[in-house]
């Protein structure tokens, strides 16, 4: 039985104020959770995942995270219609 890849490998991490963003890159998978301070220990929840398989197979969530990363300055769409 093969392992879950939060098992096989060690992400990068990158905290951002009350987030946490995790890239598994073998796997394909970012996962983002927030987190908190509890009895003086920091904890997870409300932990999400978005694959890559995911992200190639949903014409939808494709265009979503491409409207989120052009708000964000870090790409901009190119109009590829001939006039």
């Amino acid at each position: 039985m093969n392992k879950p890849y939060w098992e096989c490998e060690n992400p990068s991490v990158v905290d951002a104020g009350k987030q946490r963003f995790k890239h598994y890159k073998q796997s394909g998978v970012i996962e983002i959770c927030s987190k908190i301070d509890e009895n003086g220990k920091e904890k997870e929840f409300r932990r999400q995942t978005i694959s890559a398989y995911k992200l190639q197979s949903n014409e939808q969530l494709q265009s979503m995270m491409l409207d989120f990363l052009e708000a964000a300055g870090l790409i901009c769409k190119v109009d590829n219609k001939e006039t």
